[in-house]
């Protein structure tokens, strides 16, 4: 089962455990999508598909052949309509949130954990 771990490391990431992998880049989003929270039962694709509007999933590989997803898409939270753009790192069968940005301003690991509560709750 994937699974997605929070974690207190650099940036309050996400951390996951994703079972079969392939280094392919569609893959990555898959996995990504089909992962689920610690302390949450819902996987992150219904979660972004029910918080964010307009929401684009894309991914790339680097030169040195580190892998990452980006979400951008619209999203209300704290009553307020935000533009949203998260980066996943994804190692093997292992991802983390590298980035998460609102209205294009980095935000700290306390606002990360509420956005990530956020977006369990958009489930419910």
């Amino acid at each position: 089962m994937k699974k997605l771990l929070i974690s207190a490391l650099v940036l309050a990431s996400f951390g996951a455990s994703a079972g079969l992998f392939s280094s392919d880049t569609d893959d990555a989003i898959q996995t990504i999508k089909e992962g689920s929270p610690d302390g949450c039962p819902y996987v992150i694709g219904d979660m972004i598909d029910l918080a964010f509007t307009n929401e684009t999933w894309k991914s790339g590989k680097t030169k040195s052949g580190r892998i990452f997803v980006d979400i951008e898409g619209d999203v209300n939270f704290r009553n307020q309509e935000q533009k949203a753009f998260m980066q996943f790192e994804v190692d093997g069968d292992e991802f983390w949130l590298n980035t998460l940005k609102l209205n294009n301003q980095y935000q700290s690991q306390m606002m990360t954990r509420s956005f990530a509560n956020h977006l369990c709750d958009s489930v419910k």
